[in-house]
């Protein structure tokens, strides 16, 4: 019998971690969320907020549908899904936080148009919030970013 033994050399290893590195990068960019996923999602949600806030329920299942669909177009386009939920402790905790403002903007909205009358009190509410989720995916897309960065730089 023979004894052959599989030694690979640290060069080897070094070129072979770097091209896994480097697949990582390609992925993480081809998977990345594009700008207008970011606008389209933000534009639902605070739509969907001031809808809900003016009382036109029969508009929800409308601004659902947008979302939904995009989310399967941007999976199809992609070949990947966005994250369900977030990952790290600051993303629960930016999810938890935007959760309880679109209720807060939900029940300040709604109190403003019964109890003063004001009607442009959703509309307000729903821009707030679609200006936040834009900001918040525009935070996303800089984690992908630095993500892809770091990658090359190893």
């Amino acid at each position: 019998m023979t004894d052959q033994k599989n030694e690979i050399s640290p060069a080897d290893a070094q070129e072979a971690l770097k091209a896994i590195q480097e697949a990582e990068g390609v992925a993480l960019s081809q998977t990345m969320p594009p700008r207008w996923f970011g606008i389209i999602i933000a534009l639902t949600t605070g739509a969907l907020l001031a809808s809900a806030a003016a009382g036109a329920t029969e508009l929800i299942a409308v601004f659902l549908a947008v979302m939904v669909g995009s989310m399967a177009y941007l999976q199809r386009k992609t070949r990947g899904s966005p994250k369900a939920l977030p990952s790290n402790k600051k993303g629960v905790l930016a999810l938890v936080g935007l959760l309880f403002l679109a209720l807060a903007l939900l029940a300040g909205a709604r109190g403003l148009r019964d109890i003063y009358d004001l009607t442009w009190a959703p509309l307000a509410a729903g821009v707030i919030l679609a200006v936040i989720v834009y900001i918040l995916s525009l935070s996303e897309r800089r984690e992908y970013r630095d993500r892809i960065n770091g990658e090359k730089e190893k």
